[in-house]
């Protein structure tokens, strides 16, 4: 009896060391999802896109949660570059920043992805000489693991990037 104690002791020690290790070194992260770009305001516009996130990825549970790395959309070679560290927020999204090769600087979107990149919505800002914009109107957005327009407005609608839909 006195063994299985210090067994059951030993097992929840050591998870909770594990737990705590969570908070303090990053997870790798490496994953590649299917997504939907579509066109708000064009309930015909439908293309599918894959998504692959590589990097590191570190939970905090006081502030937003870290993640440095590459996201990749494939069909827009402006993100095979490198990007700039986000700080991974699903209330407020965080904008997805590539350094190109001539030196500059592309904001692609806003991204917005839940715990762990659960659910992962990026508002596709328009390219303009003076920057950037995306137009929650008729803009464009990618939604992961969304199979057709209705669902991926439905994400969209919970990250709080339409509301009018």
């Amino acid at each position: 009896m006195e063994n299985r104690v210090k067994l059951t002791t030993w097992i929840k020690d050591i998870l909770i060391f594990l737990a705590l290790l969570t908070f303090i070194i990053p997870v790798p992260v490496r994953f590649s999802v299917p997504a939907v770009e579509i066109k708000l305001g064009d309930k015909d516009f439908l293309e599918h896109r894959t998504i692959a996130v590589r990097g590191w990825y570190k939970i905090s549970i006081f502030s937003p949660c870290r993640f440095w790395g590459r996201i990749i959309i494939f069909g827009y070679p402006e993100t095979l570059n490198r990007m700039t560290e986000i700080e991974v927020d699903a209330d407020q999204g965080c904008p997805l920043v590539y350094k190109l090769e001539d030196g500059t600087r592309c904001c692609f979107g806003d991204f917005h992805a839940g715990f762990a990149f659960r659910r992962i919505a990026i508002a596709v800002f328009e390219r303009k000489e003076d920057g950037g914009s995306f137009s929650s109107r008729n803009g464009r957005c990618l939604v992961a693991r969304a199979k057709s327009y209705e669902g991926a407005v439905k994400v969209l609608k919970a990250y709080n990037i339409v509301s009018h839909k």
